[in-house]
């Protein structure tokens, strides 16, 4: 946005410019990404690397795509990591269920 000042019976009026800037020109939306049925049954037995860490899974941790169930956006999967988990007796596996916005970025296959 540009400033513009003029002259108008000797008072400044200060008014914007949109140079460039058209109300009819919008961003595309973002489409979410999802896995379908088919695409979260791949997944499924994978060895898993976390590259970036989220909900408590730290990064260079490992894990196993272990089952995939129907979310709110598409499919989910679950991954068992092979991290102790934060249960009181530390014998309950770390499980996390990620959609593919999480996997894509968090997540790197290793086999």
């Amino acid at each position: 946005m540009s400033w513009c000042f003029c002259h108008r019976r000797d008072k400044k009026a200060k008014f914007s410019l949109n140079i460039g800037a058209s109300d009819d020109i919008k961003a595309p939306a973002k489409e979410p990404k999802i896995f379908t049925r088919d695409e979260a049954e791949t997944k499924l037995q994978k060895r898993v690397r976390c590259v970036k860490p989220f909900s408590n899974v730290p990064a260079g941790s490992t894990g196993k795509v272990v089952h995939t169930a129907p979310g709110e956006n598409g499919y989910e999967l679950a991954i068992h990591w092979d991290i102790p988990s934060s249960s009181p007796d530390g014998t309950r596996p770390l499980v996390r269920w990620i959609g593919k916005n999480e996997y894509d970025q968090c997540v790197a296959e290793i086999e």
